[in-house]
Order: C-alpha cells, then sequence, then structure tokens
C-alpha cells in the first residue's frame, strides 16, 4: 500500500507531480468510499449487537440512531409560500443579472428590485481517468 502521507510531503517539497497525486487520492478515495458502502449495513449490524456505545479492538464505537427528517410539500400553504419564496429569487437573480450588464434593476411596476448577496465557491479541480 502507499504510503499517502509521504506523497503529500513530495508534492509539497517539489518532488512529485502535484495533479498526477491529486488524481491518485482522489481515485484511491472514490474506491475506498465505495468499499466502505458495501460493507456499512455489516458493520452497522454486527455493532448494534454490542448496545449503543462500546469500545472494540482500539477504537469508540457509538451506534445512533438516524436523526428526524421533514417534508412539508405535501401541505398547501407551504407549496404556496415555497412558490413565492422561489419566485422572489428569480426575480432577485434576474435582477442581479441585469445589474451586471448595467442595466435597469425595476420590476414591471418600476419598482427597485433588491439585490441578493453572491459569493462564489472556490474553484475545483474535475479528475476523470480515462479509459484505456
Amino acid at each position: 500500500m502507499k504510503d499517502y502521507s509521504e506523497l503529500v510531503q513530495q508534492v509539497i517539497d517539489g518532488q512529485e507531480d502535484p495533479i498526477l497525486a491529486y488524481a491518485e487520492i482522489k481515485k484511491q478515495l472514490d474506491f475506498l468510499t465505495k468499499c466502505k458502502e458495501q460493507i456499512e449495513d455489516h458493520a452497522k449490524e454486527e455493532a448494534a449487537k454490542f448496545g449503543k456505545s462500546f469500545e472494540y479492538k482500539g477504537f469508540k464505537i457509538e451506534v445512533r440512531e438516524g436523526g428526524r427528517q421533514w417534508n412539508f410539500k405535501n401541505i398547501p400553504e407551504w407549496q404556496t409560500y415555497s412558490k413565492a419564496v422561489k419566485d422572489c429569487e428569480e426575480r432577485a437573480k434576474a435582477a442581479y443579472s441585469s445589474y451586471e450588464k448595467g442595466l435597469n434593476t425595476c420590476d414591471e411596476n418600476g419598482e427597485e428590485v433588491a439585490l441578493p448577496e453572491v459569493t462564489f465557491r472556490k474553484p475545483s479541480l474535475v479528475i476523470k481517468e480515462l479509459k484505456k
């Protein structure tokens, strides 16, 4: 098994190609994530035999119940308000787009539309292995 902490240090020291190292680590991470997903239910089933919290071969293990999830989509009142929020967001996005182009940011009634705050996510690096 490759020593990835050594690979990281080699990249930092300028001894290893950072793009190739990033791609290799991402590939390994994707593989390990799939492996973990395949055995997760088995591990949960086994852990349930020991109770909610226990120590096991040098690990502290906790079995936690899933949290509640709420879905309001079946409530007509929620649907009405949700649509109103979406419409408001679309008007604000359109006004911001007009603002960027130096155009008018008023709605159809001549009222100034409040502009949303805009932030940008950091750039990402997408790596896909080419099939041979």
